[in-house]
């Protein structure tokens, strides 16, 4: 957690050197919606949370999330965003990199699997995942635990009115590097769910 917190406190700390860097007679162009907020799923917005982007130049943002893996704790994800076609368009499509949360991996078991999977009176169970279950107690060790790594995205933009102040956001997300290696973890005794490596990112967004 104190890592998260360090690293988001050092992407606030970029954004608001890079708004500082604007030129006075640039700011309104911030004023009319070049810096965006929003919530949603997805790795930009932390798994499930907030992200915001802030803009550097016409087609470039610095976009940082801050969320919940619903499962293992908070998630968090910062990065660039390039988009295409000129500032005022309702659509952009854009392409992101980013790192931060990108896997949760649901594990059960671990250390020396046992051979077993017969009843013993009834009531004592053993189980191949790893894990003996006590007397009466037929329940698995389960575990997730997410994981840090790079992002590449593609996806697009879409505001709406002539204000362009609201809109949605989507991408299609690869994970091209993640911190966990599958087959460490399976030597080491446990079943792992995996994941894929394609995501899909959805999100509403505010203009400031």
């Amino acid at each position: 957690m104190k890592k998260l917190f360090t690293i988001t406190a050092a992407v606030l700390t970029a954004a608001i050197i890079a708004t500082g860097s604007v030129q006075s007679g640039e700011l309104g162009n911030f004023a009319r919606g070049r810096t965006t907020m929003g919530v949603g799923f997805g790795i930009p917005y932390g798994v499930v949370g907030t992200n915001m982007d802030i803009q550097l130049v016409d087609n470039l943002k610095l976009s940082f999330g801050l969320g919940s893996t619903v499962l293992a704790g908070a998630g968090y994800n910062f990065g660039l965003k390039y988009f295409l076609g000129e500032p005022g368009k309702s659509f952009r499509p854009r392409f992101s990199v980013f790192y931060g949360t990108n896997a949760v991996l649901q594990t059960v078991g671990g250390g020396d699997p046992y051979d077993y999977d017969e009843y013993y009176y009834d009531e004592y169970y053993y189980y191949k995942a790893g894990k003996v279950s006590g007397w009466g107690n037929s329940s698995l060790a389960e575990e997730y635990k997410s994981y840090s790594g790079v992002t590449l995205g593609f996806g697009g933009e879409l505001m709406f009115g002539a204000s362009k102040a609201n809109g949605l956001d989507f991408d299609i997300m690869y994970v091209a590097t993640t911190g966990y290696d599958l087959d460490e973890l399976r030597s080491e005794g446990y079943n792992v769910a995996e994941t894929g490596k394609v995501k899909i990112s959805l999100g509403y967004r505010h203009a400031f």
